[in-house]
C-alpha cells in the first residue's frame, strides 16, 4: 500500500471513529487530525475537503454493504429458494454485517440522515449499488424501482438501528425479526414473495 492509500485509511477511519463517539457535528477537521495523529494539511491533499472525505467514508461503507448483500444472495441462488425465503437471509445478513461493527454503522447512519448527505446526487452512490440491484430487481413487481425500494427499505432499518447502537432497543432476535415484518409489510405489494430466485 501506498503512502497516499495508507493516509486516505487512516483518515477515513478517522472519520468513522471521530463521528461514532461524539457525533457527526463534532468531527472537525482538527478532531480527525488528533484521532489519526495526522496533520490537518493531509485532508487538502487527498481528498478536496472534509466533505469529500465524509462522502468517501461513507461510499467505502456502501461498497462493503453491497458485498454483503451480493454474498449472501449468492448463498440464496445455490439453494433455490423463494424470495421470501431469500429475501429474509439476505436481510439477516446485512442486519448481522452492520450490528457486528456498531462504529460503522453509527457513522454510516449519522452521515446518511445529515444535511452533508441530503439534496446530494445519488447518481455515485446506485452505481455502487447496481450489481446489487441487477440481482434482487427480479424479485420486485414490473415498475417497481428496487433502488427506490431499497432506500426506503433503509429508512426503516437505520433508525431501529441507531437505537439499538445507543442502548435504547435491544439488540436480539425480536428486533430484528421485528424490522424485517416492518419491511415485509411495507413492500407486500412490490415483492414477488414466491418467485424463486434463479437464473
Amino acid at each position: 500500500m501506498n503512502r497516499g492509500s495508507e493516509v486516505r485509511g487512516a483518515f477515513i477511519n478517522s472519520a468513522i471513529r471521530v463521528t461514532a463517539d461524539q457525533g457527526i457535528q463534532n468531527a472537525t477537521t482538527k478532531a480527525l487530525s488528533k484521532d489519526s495523529g495526522l496533520s490537518e494539511v493531509y485532508i487538502y491533499r487527498y481528498f478536496r475537503d472534509k466533505d469529500d472525505l465524509f462522502r468517501q467514508a461513507f461510499y467505502s461503507l456502501d461498497k462493503e454493504l453491497t458485498y454483503v448483500m451480493i454474498s449472501a444472495f449468492k448463498k440464496v441462488d445455490q439453494q433455490q429458494t423463494n424470495v421470501k425465503s431469500g429475501f429474509q437471509a439476505i436481510y439477516h445478513d446485512f442486519w448481522q454485517f452492520c450490528l457486528g461493527d456498531m462504529k460503522k454503522c453509527s457513522f454510516f447512519i449519522q452521515y446518511y440522515y445529515s444535511t452533508n448527505y441530503q439534496g446530494e446526487s445519488d447518481g455515485e452512490r446506485k452505481a455502487i449499488y447496481q450489481p446489487v440491484l441487477d440481482l434482487v430487481s427480479p424479485a420486485f413487481a414490473e415498475g417497481t424501482d428496487a433502488w427506490v425500494e431499497l432506500n426506503h427499505m433503509y429508512d426503516i432499518i437505520f433508525p431501529k438501528m441507531l437505537r439499538v447502537i445507543r442502548g435504547t432497543l435491544a439488540n436480539n432476535k425480536d428486533t430484528e425479526e421485528g424490522v424485517y415484518r416492518d419491511i415485509v409489510l411495507m413492500e407486500e405489494r412490490n415483492m414477488l414473495w414466491n418467485k424463486v430466485f434463479d437464473k
